[in-house]
C-alpha cells in the first residue's frame, strides 16, 4: 500500500480527510489509483498519452465532487466510471486509426461492460498495477527478458535472436522472473496478484 495511507487509521478517516480537501488524503487516493486507471484507460484507447490525460482529468472531477462520496468504494467506482466514459467519448469523437463508423461502433459496444464486468476490470487493472510495479524491481536481465516476452509480445525465439542468447537462457530468465515476482507479491501481501500472475499477463 502506498505510503500516504499510513497517515490514516482507517478508510473512514481517509474519506473524511478527502472530503475536507486534505492534501495528503488526495495524494493517497491518487497514488493508489493513478497507475491502474492509466492501464484501464490505455486498454480502451490504445494510447498511453491519451490515457494519462484522461486519468488526470478524472482526478480533477473527483476533486470537485469529493464532498459527495459516502465511502471509498464509491470513490473507486466513480474514478473508473469517469475514466471509462472519457475514453469511450474520445474513441467516438476522434476515431481510432481512422476506424470506420461501423468499426468504431463495434469497439464502443464491446467496451460497454455490465456492472459485474466493470468490477472485474477494476480489480484486474489494480492487480496488473501491482505486478507491473514489481517488474521494475527485477534484476536487469530478468526485467529486460520479461518485458520483451510479456509486454512486447515477442516469442522465446525472437528474444533469443534479439539479445543474442540461447533460447534456454530466455526460458530460464523467464522462470526466474516469475518466481521473483510471485515471491515479492506474496511478501507484500498481494496474494491475489501473486496467484493470478500468469493469468493476468499477456501470453508470450
Amino acid at each position: 500500500m502506498q505510503e500516504y495511507y499510513y497517515c490514516y487509521n482507517n478508510e473512514v478517516e481517509l474519506l473524511q480527510a478527502l472530503k475536507s480537501g486534505d492534501g495528503t488524503a488526495v495524494k493517497a487516493v491518487f497514488s493508489k489509483y493513478f497507475r491502474p486507471l492509466c492501464q484501464y484507460a490505455e486498454k480502451l484507447t490504445g494510447r498511453l498519452e491519451s490515457a494519462e490525460d484522461i486519468v488526470a482529468d478524472t482526478f480533477v472531477k473527483l476533486w470537485h465532487r469529493r464532498e459527495q462520496f459516502e465511502s471509498l468504494e464509491n470513490v473507486r467506482h466513480f474514478l473508473y466510471r469517469v475514466a471509462r466514459n472519457a475514453a469511450l467519448n474520445e474513441l467516438r469523437n476522434e476515431g481510432r486509426h481512422q476506424a470506420t463508423h461501423t468499426e468504431l461502433g463495434n469497439l464502443y459496444q464491446e467496451a460497454h461492460f455490465s456492472a459485474e464486468d466493470l468490477e472485474e476490470e477494476e480489480i484486474r487493472a489494480e492487480l496488473l498495477a501491482e505486478i507491473y510495479q514489481e517488474v521494475e524491481n527485477l534484476p536487469d536481465k530478468c526485467r529486460e527478458i520479461f518485458k520483451l516476452l510479456f509486454f512486447n509480445g515477442l516469442s522465446t525465439e525472437e528474444v533469443s535472436i534479439q539479445l543474442g542468447i540461447m533460447p534456454q537462457t530466455v526460458r530460464n530468465q523467464k522462470s526466474r522472473a516469475i518466481q521473483l515476482l510471485r515471491a515479492q507479491l506474496l511478501k507484500k501481501g498481494h496474494l491475489l496478484a501473486a496467484w493470478s500472475l500468469l493469468f493476468l499477463l499477456p501470453h508470450s
